[in-house]
């Protein structure tokens, strides 16, 4: 026989003073919130835990209730119960029981139900719950990717009109990467004050420089904080554009830069901080490095690195500036106005 764990898509919370044995659903209430049981245990040793031969009939009064953190999870915790431990007892109540019953079972709201129906019933309760679940995240998916269309349509258009100006932009971010002179900070001013966080991608609607993190600690101070689309931000990480990504260790492999090894602990950690912040409008962000350029990048061992480190975008300025020039030739050839 199979034991009933949960009902009506509710798990119930077991009593960790008694082992199942077996168990019998014999009623509910009107709206679902009340449940009837009896129960076949074993009753557990205090010192070891372990159920001992002593058989205790229960009969139980369940409550239907909701986890405090996911809404999803459902249960049912014990309101009241009657423990009828020996055959003395249960002759005393074995007639009142009978009679409860038996009212009970003229009243459509309370069942006996055996354990064919009981895991037939719950199959097709699962079944339906898991189409409406994934009806509605296919209605959710659907949604989400219109809204992202809509947004898109209108950066596009709106870059359109300024077409020339996206394009001055360009021009001179790539004589400041190729400037053998150039440094971080003369690129982090270049990017904030031409604001330029539509490098970064299409799906980004704005940056801010120098921001304080954690709110109310300020424990670090990110380069930039990107804007999504969608509301949530992800977090920018800015190195000098003639930094090597790279040293040499031996013939057959190389090492990250001392830059680039400290930028890695910078975005560990801060990812970190956001986990422990739990913020509502930073989740699961993504960190972005910027470093280096073409000729101070070893692509195959950044694209090896990169491949560990999921959260985790390896950019060198030369990458920003082609997806860059993509953009403004999407946007060129694109029908949107």
């Amino acid at each position: 026989m199979t034991l009933i764990k949960s009902y009506g898509g509710r798990k119930f919370l077991e009593s960790k003073s008694y082992f199942l044995v077996d168990r019998y659903v014999v009623g509910r209430s009107i709206n679902n919130v009340w449940l009837y049981t009896v129960d076949k245990c074993k009753e557990l040793d205090r010192e070891t835990n372990i159920p001992t031969e002593k058989i205790i009939m229960r009969i139980v009064k369940w409550r239907a209730i909701n986890d405090e953190k996911n809404k999803h999870k459902k249960y049912w915790r014990i309101r009241s119960q009657y423990n009828i431990r020996s055959s003395g007892e249960w002759s005393s109540v074995s007639a009142i029981m009978d009679l409860i019953v038996d009212v009970r079972m003229q009243d459509p709201n309370f069942i006996f139900l055996p354990v064919k129906e009981y895991e037939k019933l719950t199959k097709n309760i699962q079944k339906f719950s898991a189409l409406r679940k994934e009806i509605k995240k296919l209605k959710t998916e659907e949604s989400v990717k219109n809204v992202q269309l809509e947004v898109f349509k209108k950066r596009i258009s709106m870059m359109k009109d300024h077409i020339k100006k996206y394009d001055n932009v360009l021009k001179k971010f790539i004589k400041i990467i190729n400037d053998d002179n150039s440094n971080e900070t003369e690129i982090h001013k270049f990017l904030v004050e031409n604001d330029a966080f539509w490098l970064f991608g299409l799906e980004y609607l704005k940056f801010e420089s120098k921001v304080k993190f954690p709110p109310g600690k300020n424990d670090f101070e990110l380069d930039l904080a990107l804007k999504r689309y969608d509301g949530f931000w992800d977090l920018v990480e800015l190195k000098g554009p003639n930094e090597n990504l790279f040293d040499k260790r031996t013939n057959k492999r190389n090492k990250p830069n001392v830059k680039l090894t400290e930028a890695l602990g910078q975005v560990i950690t801060y990812l970190r901080a956001c986990e422990i912040a739990n913020l509502s409008n930073v989740l699961k962000p993504k960190a972005i490095i910027v470093i280096g350029k073409e000729k101070t990048d070893k692509i195959y061992d950044r694209r090896l690195l990169s491949s560990y480190l999921p959260n985790i975008e390896l950019l060198t300025y030369h990458d920003l500036y082609e997806r860059g020039k993509k953009l403004l030739s999407i946007v060129r050839e694109s029908a949107y106005r």
